[in-house]
């Protein structure tokens, strides 16, 4: 549940602010200058909040949880509580996966403050809503500031963007990296757009998401790979009548609920019941030689990631992982993907970017590889200790963690 409002209030120049997460009013507040009196929605100056939305409109809606520690300028564009104004908000901030906005927010600590916030709450939202929410409170808003105002120009210049397919497109790949409207690199940008004519917006958008300086250099080794047949080529001629999601995070439905759906899919129309994925089964469907999992053939250098790449022979695959189990993930995950996006997509990219299509793809592989009914069979237990953990890897060729995760994610409610 999420409700974003502002109402208003015209007789005192302020407006009334409501957010509801999960259910929480966030914004319910215990005011100490006003008896102590508790309220839902916080009286706020309507300024410092359309300027808040407008400067870090972009970043909000697509850049993605930050690695590690979140940084000072990381948080001043996506927690509330960052705002100017000279006003005390409520500690709530927002990050994308692509497709959905997670939002969480936290009370207020300590009992020195004269405003208190009440409640924690989290939850993810679609991210179509969140737009349309946050459009419809500056819309309010900005009825109440005067027309030559700068903040009016901000917003207009942001709604301009976002109706213009090039500069939206710019717009993107910069949040995506992290960076502020016109603060991206210029000439990496600008390479990125020339790629997504080549391989695919979406793919870009991804790789841009997990932004790495080795990134002009892996760009122009894909570039020569599309003409080389080094790579092993994959092929999904009998993976016929698979159904790819319409969308990989929709409302009610998170990433890796599509996933599991689509290896659910994948593994009945192989009709493999609860039986382990061996390597030949494995290679055989995708019509990849047997040694691609055991043995370390031929590679890109300088693409440090899991990728397929589409030609009209199949999908050429870049395998990264050292290992045997990660080999086996890495593809799993580049076979979902495969399923998942239209040729259209010429780069099917395995990212550590914390998106919807990441989550996606590891939560099919992980599904397809190591199934939860399967994992809680074969044990005969959902609590195993080490070394039932350790047998089961073995038994199914995934990692420990792999097992680890697959009974942590099915014993909450969320990939995420």
């Amino acid at each position: 549940m999420f409700e974003l409002s502002v109402e208003p209030l015209e007789n005192i120049g302020k407006a009334r602010l409501t957010i509801r997460v999960g259910g929480q009013y966030v914004t319910e507040n215990e005011d100490f200058l006003d008896e102590h009196r508790v309220k839902r929605s916080l009286i706020m100056d309507p300024i410092p909040w359309v300027e808040w939305v407008a400067a870090n409109w972009w970043r909000l809606r697509w850049e993605g949880e930050h690695h590690g520690s979140p940084t000072v300028d990381w948080r001043m564009s996506h927690c509330l509580s960052g705002a100017a104004g000279g006003i005390v908000w409520p500690h709530v901030c927002m990050h994308s996966d692509g497709e959905a906005i997670f939002l969480r927010a936290k009370p207020t600590r300590g009992e020195n403050a004269a405003l208190r916030f009440l409640n924690a709450a989290e939850g993810w939202v679609d991210a179509e809503a969140f737009e349309q929410a946050l459009d419809a409170s500056v819309t309010q808003t900005l009825q109440m500031i005067p027309e030559d105002h700068p903040a009016k120009a901000l917003w207009a210049d942001v709604m301009a963007e976002r109706a213009d397919p090039e500069t939206a497109l710019w717009r993107r790949l910069e949040a995506r990296m992290g960076f502020d409207p016109d603060e991206g690199p210029e000439s990496l940008i600008q390479r990125l757009i020339s790629a997504g004519a080549r391989f695919g917006e979406q793919a870009m958008e991804e790789l841009a998401a997990d932004s790495s300086t080795e990134m002009p250099a892996m760009l122009e080794e894909l570039g020569d790979a599309i003409s080389t047949s080094h790579l092993p080529v994959m092929s999904l001629e009998d993976l016929h009548g698979i159904e790819p999601p319409t969308r990989l995070h929709a409302a009610n439905r998170p990433p890796w609920q599509s996933g599991v759906d689509m290896a659910t899919q994948v593994r009945t129309c192989l009709g493999m019941g609860n039986d382990p994925v061996t390597d030949r089964r494995l290679s055989e469907l995708l019509h990849l030689p047997e040694d691609i999992l055991t043995t370390e053939g031929p590679r890109l250098p300088k693409y440090d990631w899991n990728a397929g790449l589409r030609r009209d022979s199949g999908i050429l695959v870049n395998l990264s992982s050292h290992r045997h189990t990660g080999r086996r993930f890495g593809l799993a995950r580049l076979l979902g993907d495969a399923l998942a996006f239209d040729k259209s997509e010429k780069l099917l990219p395995s990212t550590r970017a914390r998106t919807a299509r990441q989550k996606y793809q590891r939560a099919f592989a992980q599904s397809l590889l190591c199934p939860y009914e399967a994992l809680i069979e074969w044990m005969d237990t959902d609590a195993p200790d080490d070394d039932q953990i350790e047998a089961a890897a073995e038994h199914f060729q995934v990692s420990t963690r792999v097992v680890e995760h697959t009974l942590e994610n099915y014993c909450s409610t969320s990939y995420h």
